[in-house]
């Protein structure tokens, strides 16, 4: 008798353990399914550039450019890659402003952006975001991931991955 008790009782718990999971499983999927729709507008978000200030977003948002946001982590081959096509071929992205964006530490994104010369391109911005406002707004499932906005700051697109230049130049003419 003893035997069927405890036996029954831990099949209900077995069972209240997959239901609590799945529920939990549910609400993280809504919550962070909801949250990734706030990228159709330029985030204003609370960025931090590689000297340490914060940066008031609003003065680039009123600029008359497409804004290409690259979400990147230093240490990713592709997001190298793809920042360095980028840099390569500014003369031909003048009619963007492009910001690099990463929730590593400022220190980190200061000796990265040094590597490569950031300070030496004026349309360019290195930028660090909390990794909760990062994931919250955009989707990092893959890095880089590129957001193209357009000159009233409304997304055009997003890209998925290294994105060759052709196509990003396609989507801004």
């Amino acid at each position: 008798m003893k035997k069927k008790i405890g036996f029954t009782v831990l099949i209900t718990l077995i069972v209240l353990s997959f239901f609590f999971v799945a529920r939990l499983q549910y609400r993280i999927f809504t919550v962070s399914t909801n949250q990734k729709d706030n990228t159709n507008k330029f985030p204003e978000l609370n960025y931090t550039s590689i000297d340490g200030k914060k940066i008031d977003i609003s003065f680039f948002k009123k600029l008359p450019k497409f804004k290409l946001i690259v979400i990147f982590n230093s240490d990713c081959d592709h997001c190298k890659y793809q920042i360095t096509e980028l840099l390569k071929n500014s003369e031909k992205l003048n009619r963007l402003f492009i910001f690099f964006i990463s929730a590593e530490p400022v220190s980190t994104l200061k000796q990265f952006g040094e590597k490569i010369n950031i300070s030496y391109f004026k349309n360019i911005l290195m930028l660090n975001l909390d990794f909760i406002s990062l994931t919250k707004t955009f989707d990092c499932s893959i890095t880089p991931m590129l957001y193209l906005y357009n000159v009233d700051n409304i997304l055009v697109r997003q890209y998925k991955g290294e994105t060759p230049l052709d196509v990003i130049l396609k989507d801004i003419n």
